[in-house]
């Protein structure tokens, strides 16, 4: 199984941003939401691949801080937890 060591190539900074938008509760229906920073935009997708082999019963959603606009980066920041 990938354990998603590719993610650690280099530093960076994950946060879980599923609170931001709060469900009533985490089930077989629910998606992952992590938003990251400092991945190259040539890796990027590479990154997206790695992440979703370590848990592929779930959707996953990976936001590009360094690219998503301020208002959104500001919530994430603000509200995420960071991993």
């Amino acid at each position: 199984m990938d354990t998603g060591r590719g993610l650690c190539d280099h530093p960076r900074r994950a946060i879980h941003t599923q609170n931001i938008t709060p469900k009533l509760r985490f089930d077989g229906r629910s998606d992952i939401d992590l938003a990251v920073r400092s991945i190259p935009a040539a890796e990027f997708y590479r990154a997206y691949a790695a992440a979703t082999a370590v848990s592929p019963q779930f959707d996953l959603d990976l936001i590009d801080l360094d690219a998503c606009p301020q208002p959104l980066r500001e919530a994430i920041l603000k509200e995420g937890r960071p991993l």
